[in-house]
């Protein structure tokens, strides 16, 4: 276990250099003053909090807009249905969004009586519906394909296999393609919103626990993490 077996090294070298019983001395005392944080809470100013979130809401807003724009349509997700049954429930305005297409049967569903196909009747195709979505700039795969489809190539995450489309790629190719600085600024401002979006007491305070959670025995902060502030 990776949290004991630093436990037991940091243990050994404190008593080496004589500070062990200070050190336990202080993660009591701290121990107790961490708890009483914890109860006590953070008090938070609403409404200022809710002035910045509508305020880069907003911003996202117009930054989605940009960027819905110059999406390319083959790279939009689409959604699919099999039936009709399910579109034909839905309102009139959103019912318009669906286009029927032709997918190939495999007439695996065959009716006894008359050996005829029970999805296309024999015909060979069965009718399917389709809808495109909005592009998510959050998405990673989404956002890949779009540097793809423009030629970029996207670099490794260091140490891994994998292609990372990370902040300062954003960037670089934000140069070239200003869709991608706009997908780093939306995502930026959505990072923003989430982060400090707490649940709040009726006090309208948000508390966390602190503790000595990192295996290093750094203090720390979670359920919400306050220490972002």
């Amino acid at each position: 276990d990776v949290t004991l077996r630093c436990y037991e090294a940091m243990r050994d070298w404190l008593i080496r250099q004589g500070r062990w019983e200070r050190f336990l001395r202080h993660c009591s005392d701290t121990a107790e003053i961490l708890g009483e944080m914890s109860t006590a809470g953070v008090l938070v100013d609403v409404e200022a909090r809710s002035t910045l979130q509508n305020g880069l809401r907003a911003e996202i807003a117009v930054l989605d807009s940009t960027i819905q724009a110059v999406i390319p349509r083959e790279l939009l997700p689409v959604k699919e249905l099999k039936t009709l049954r399910t579109i034909q429930e839905l309102p009139d305005d959103e019912r318009l969004l669906w286009e029927p297409f032709d997918v190939k049967c495999e007439c695996k569903r065959m009716r006894k009586a008359t050996g005829r196909c029970l999805l296309c009747d024999n015909r060979g195709t069965v009718t399917h519906y389709r809808k495109l979505l909005l592009f998510n700039w959050n998405s990673t795969d989404q956002a890949q394909d779009l540097a793809r489809h423009y030629g970029f190539t996207i670099p490794k995450k260091r140490g891994e296999d994998r292609e990372a489309l990370e902040s300062k790629t954003l960037r670089k190719f934000g140069k070239r393609k200003p869709v991608f600085l706009d997908i780093w600024n939306a995502r930026k401002r959505y990072k923003l919103i989430s982060t400090y979006d707490w649940p709040l007491g009726t006090d309208g305070r948000v508390r966390t626990h602190y503790g000595f959670w990192p295996s290093t025995w750094r203090k720390g902060s979670r359920d919400p993490n306050l220490q972002n502030i």
